[in-house]
């Protein structure tokens, strides 16, 4: 006999799927006494390529450059006088470090289904292939066995794409799965595909699976059915983070079988359920978790706001859910000192972010939809303090102060004084207090709202301190206090 040629086909991008569009960073910087039509900038990224950049103003004397990382590091931005020897203006070139996105490639896709385990000659086999955590690539599927098979996709528009083949002639079959140009875990897959339906593999069936609806922290269940005596049933839940735990399986008798779970995070989630550990038809389903309208899970926020800042600059990011359906959106910062956000909309639907710190210091930030956390929130921002090289058009004449603790104060306990800098324009607070030996043991300011601040300070020793308030890096009226123990 002749041995039994196998058929290969060719790789080729059934799908290609594009990046999440590239989100640009923004640099926020003072330009006020400058003219803008006189300025050109440009940004070198950390291996020496220039960026692509734009300036434009976000506020009165206000502007931002705004640029597209394409890797992680320090970049270098030059502002630039256009004419003559196209002289830098002061403090330029300015150092900043930008986190690009990480993509998961091929190492994130994920592929399961009967087809991808067993067949029936002449009987479609199918299997579902996700790609959402994986970034820009190509989607590439080969079959190769005794005959040629006919593959087909759909892309669903969500980062997974159906795929089906007919094969027409029993025999092993090898389905190659490379998502750019790489293998995806498992591939290539081994099936074997037979001349008939096995008895144990007909008739199962689901029921009482709900495709949405199901709430957070809430039990879930379905049932199995099977036509044969013997077999085992297993499940198992892969949540929208990518966590898979087993779910409980209880035999009813008859072929039947209950199985439960309780679903722990908002969106969409697999459920795969195996008959003597092969897929059952249409397995895995995917239902989703948190009602039918708002998608947490599509928002996505960028910016150099939501990873750090300086003290009295203002930091911005941008929330895009225009395609996260209907949902409320909250935004929250919790940290050292009391923070408003502002949020507007801008022309393209997207929402833009801005918050002013006061207080250097560790902050969180947290972006609900719907009521869920997305992707990535909480926040952890760090706030640097101003190191100088910023301006500001704050005015410390016009700041008020009040308390006993200006002039006079307790040892061992908690003086305050208030600062009302709701005239005096944009900059940042700054207290210190100097004292005959040892300065003061603790300093805690907090920002009550519209420029207004409330400071507490502890001294342990007796004498004469001297207490230093600025604003916008000048005295406030009245300092430095004198402050006698």
């Amino acid at each position: 006999l002749e041995p039994t040629q196998r058929v290969s086909q060719v790789f080729e991008d059934l799908v290609t799927f594009g990046s999440t569009p590239a989100q640009p960073h923004d640099f926020v910087f003072d330009l006020k006494g400058y003219n803008m039509d006189d300025l050109e900038t440009m940004v070198i990224s950390p291996d020496g390529t220039e960026l692509e950049s734009d300036i434009i103003e976000s506020g009165p004397k206000t502007y931002t450059i705004r640029f597209v990382p394409k890797e992680s590091g320090e970049h270098t931005i030059y502002v630039r006088f256009k004419s003559g020897r196209k002289k830098d203006i002061p403090g330029s070139p300015f150092k900043v470090f930008v986190e690009a996105p990480v993509w998961g490639g091929a190492a994130k896709c994920l592929a399961a289904g009967p087809g991808l385990e067993r067949g029936v000659v002449n009987h479609t086999g199918e299997f579902t292939v996700w790609t959402r955590d994986a970034g820009p690539g190509g989607l590439a599927i080969a079959i190769e066995g005794p005959a040629k098979s006919e593959i087909k996709c759909t892309d669903n528009g969500d980062g997974s794409c159906n795929i089906s083949y007919l094969p027409t002639t029993n025999g092993e079959y090898t389905v190659h799965i490379r998502f750019a140009d790489e293998d995806i875990p498992g591939s290539p897959f081994k099936v074997n595909v037979s001349p008939e339906v096995e008895d144990r593999f007909r008739d199962l069936n689901v029921s009482d699976l709900a495709e949405s609806g199901l709430k957070v922290n809430q039990p879930a269940s379905f049932s199995v059915q099977t036509n044969a005596s013997v077999g085992d049933v297993t499940a198992s839940v892969i949540s929208p983070s990518g966590e898979e735990k087993e779910a409980q399986v209880s035999k009813l008798g008859g072929g039947n079988f209950a199985i439960r779970f309780t679903p722990r995070e908002f969106g969409d989630h697999l459920v795969n359920v195996r008959f003597d550990g092969s897929h059952i038809p249409g397995s895995p389903f995917k239902i989703r978790v948190g009602g039918a309208e708002g998608h947490p899970e599509k928002v996505k926020a960028y910016g150099s706001g939501l990873s750090s800042g300086r003290v009295g600059e203002p930091a911005e990011f941008t929330v895009n859910a225009l395609e996260a359906g209907s949902g409320a959106l909250a935004l929250s910062v919790d940290g050292p000192a009391k923070v408003k956000m502002n949020c507007s909309e801008n022309a393209d639907g997207t929402y833009q972010v801005t918050y002013n710190p006061v207080v250097a210091g560790e902050y969180t930030i947290r972006i609900k939809f719907a009521g869920q956390d997305i992707p990535g929130s909480p926040y952890n921002v760090t706030i640097h303090p101003s190191d100088g090289k910023y301006r500001s058009d704050g005015d410390a004449s016009k700041c008020t102060s009040r308390g006993t603790g200006l002039h006079s104060a307790v040892l061992g306990q908690p003086n305050s004084f208030t600062v009302n800098a709701s005239n005096a324009g944009r900059g940042s607070l700054m207290v210190g207090v100097e004292g005959p030996a040892i300065p003061a043991k603790e300093i805690n300011v907090k920002h009550t709202g519209s420029n207004v601040y409330a400071v507490n300070y502890a001294l342990e020793e007796p004498g004469v301190y001297i207490l230093k308030v600025l604003w916008a890096d000048k005295h406030i009226p009245g300092s430095p206090f004198h402050v006698t123990v």
